[in-house]
């Protein structure tokens, strides 16, 4: 019997041992209590209309839904990447299981925000009027600390990076903007012009036929670029590609720099680059088989 009982006073002090650890750790500074997961923000990502960008001694970004389209309206207007935009309203359905209740007033203390890399945060998101401030990782987990109007909380770190990124990389990335219909297309050496409903090409050159007009005029109007970036050229420099579109009343001008791997479309006025692939850059400035069609010509004429 009394090794019975030793047998059970020592389960009873393990097991109240264990009790005490527990509860050790969730005191212990650092730890934090895991919850029923909790959304951060009382929206949807289809609800969101406005999307702004915040960050210390960085001009603010501002983005907002007009009908289907997305427009970038600050730090200056221009029509914006929607596929871009829609990766960021996905932060209205960030859950959580792991919250750091707020300090006394508003906000977390500013003894926790410095603590979490909060005061001040790396980035702040605004998804209409709810704000994501976003701090350091967590170094065991790896996740991020969101602070909200709620608390802090920790959240997988997915969002961050595209919230680092310039103001450039959410503009639209076709030079022509969305549903552009271009009329008249000004390439070194070359003018293309829609006249009495088809296109003509200045000055002429017969080896050059309406489908090879066709697919040049096509190339622009579907063209992306990879990326788009902040204007580093010179602004002063020519613009040897000019395009007009239809309703516009003048034509959106290009400088044009090429390299091994890559065709630049500039707009200095606006401070921006658009960066193609040297292949699908060259579509924009080359007529499609024109020049085997010329060499072909020349070719039958001497035989």
């Amino acid at each position: 019997m009394a090794g019975i009982s030793n047998r059970s006073l020592l389960n009873l002090a393990l097991l109240l041992l264990a009790v005490g650890l527990f509860a050790f750790s969730l005191l212990e500074p650092g730890h934090h209590a895991p919850v029923p997961p909790a959304r951060l923000v009382p929206i949807a990502p289809g609800e969101v209309t406005r999307v702004g960008i915040e960050r210390p001694d960085h001009p603010a970004v501002t983005l907002e839904r007009d009908g289907k389209r997305w427009w970038l309206r600050a730090p200056f207007e221009m029509p914006a990447d929607g596929f871009r935009v829609e990766a960021l309203t996905r932060a209205a359905a960030l859950t959580s299981d792991t919250r750091i209740p707020a300090g006394e007033g508003s906000g977390a203390g500013n003894a926790d925000a410095a603590r979490f890399g909060l005061s001040p945060p790396r980035a702040t998101l605004v998804l209409n009027r709810y704000r994501l401030a976003f701090g350091d990782t967590e170094p065991v987990s790896g996740r991020r600390y969101v602070l909200t109007d709620e608390g802090i909380y920790l959240t997988d770190d997915r969002f961050l990076p595209q919230l680092l990124t310039p103001p450039a990389s959410f503009v639209y990335p076709g030079p022509l903007g969305p549903a552009a219909t271009p009329v008249e297309i000004d390439l070194p050496g070359e003018t293309l012009q829609f006249v009495n409903g088809k296109w003509a090409l200045t000055p002429e050159r017969p080896e050059v036929g309406a489908d090879a007009l066709a697919t040049l005029v096509d190339a622009w109007r579907v063209a992306r670029a990879l990326s788009v970036r902040t204007y580093t050229g010179d602004p002063a420099a020519p613009t040897p590609v000019r395009v007009r579109l239809l309703g516009r009343g003048k034509a959106l001008r290009f400088t044009l720099t090429r390299n091994d791997t890559e065709v630049v479309l500039g707009r200095p006025g606006l401070r921006l680059e658009y960066h193609f692939p040297r292949a699908a850059g060259e579509r924009l400035l080359s007529l499609p088989g024109a020049n085997e069609a010329k060499e072909k010509r020349e070719t039958s004429k001497n035989n």
